[in-house]
């Protein structure tokens, strides 16, 4: 399976502060917001990664992140001339998918939880067992700035809004979502918007509609984000800073999901931890190396 990490766009819910600089690049806590999507996609075993980034910010992405060697991954840059949906975003990137499925994670997502990396592999087993496409799904407060997903008693999807004034349920579309390789076929099934473009949530209905369309929800063990807003950027960075108090584990940490999955060794862990000093997140690395002696 391919991933690919949306990380251009405009963050206009976020002005004046992203006039200048992509949101993907805020901390979230102690670390970079695209870390968390990055991470998240190795722990799921996912080691060819597709960037879509702005002109802008090739420069400081691939100062930031590199091709990917150093984490044991490869990342490739896509440039995005303008902001396209989900449907359009995979669409462009067909050449570099090919015939493989895809992972498409949101570069402002952050998910925080124990076992992510299992929760993340037993899904992966699940849509490969499965086909068609897996949707994400968090119980939210307020989910009507969100997708929504309708179940029925036995936890099939039965509906699927966008930003819908009265929901159906509570169960909101977090960031993260599962292809199959006949992604390509369902977009060009799927009824174009008046301006030409394909609707993700009408692209999601398609699949609904063929009976394709599986879905997994996050219990209470794993927080979600969409750091979007500043009131959300601020929710999330006060939820790693908490979960890294009160667990002996660091959220979103792509050095250390490398080393997990074995991308990378020991004395690699110690080298990044080094480029990082003197921080606590490096002190945190260097110590995860030596534990693993």
């Amino acid at each position: 399976m391919i991933g690919i990490v949306r990380g251009g766009g405009n963050g206009t819910r976020l002005y004046p502060s992203t006039k200048a600089v992509n949101k993907h690049f805020f901390p979230v806590y102690d670390k970079p917001a695209i870390y968390y999507p990055i991470s998240l996609l190795i722990q799921a075993g996912i080691t060819d990664i597709i960037f879509r980034v702005n002109f802008r910010d090739q420069q400081t992405y691939r100062d930031l992140l590199g091709d990917g060697s150093r984490f044991g991954v490869s990342i490739r840059y896509q440039e995005e001339t303008e902001t396209v949906t989900i449907p359009g975003t995979l669409m462009e990137c067909r050449a570099l998918i090919g015939t493989q499925p895809a992972a498409v994670a949101l570069g402002d997502n952050v998910f925080i939880g124990e076992n992510l990396r299992q929760r993340l592999r037993g899904a992966v087993e699940r849509f490969y067992e499965n086909g068609g496409a897996s949707v994400f799904c968090k119980a939210v407060e307020d989910p009507r700035e969100f997708g929504v997903v309708e179940y029925d008693a036995d936890g099939r999807i039965l509906s699927l809004e966008s930003k819908p004034r009265n929901p159906r349920s509570n169960y909101a579309v977090t960031g993260l979502f599962f292809f199959d390789e006949t992604m390509f076929e369902t977009i060009e099934r799927t009824k174009p918007s008046e301006d030409g473009s394909v609707n993700f949530a009408e692209m999601l209905r398609q699949y609904l509609r063929e009976g394709r369309l599986h879905s997994e929800i996050l219990d209470d063990g794993v927080q979600w984000f969409d750091t979007g807003t500043p009131e959300r950027l601020f929710q999330a960075s006060a939820a790693v800073r908490d979960f890294q108090n009160s667990h002996a584990s660091c959220a979103g940490s792509i050095e250390e999901a490398a080393f997990d999955c074995g991308r990378i060794d020991r004395n690699r862990l110690l080298e990044l931890s080094a480029e990082l000093h003197p921080t606590a997140y490096a002190e945190y690395l260097a110590r995860r190396a030596e534990q693993s002696l």
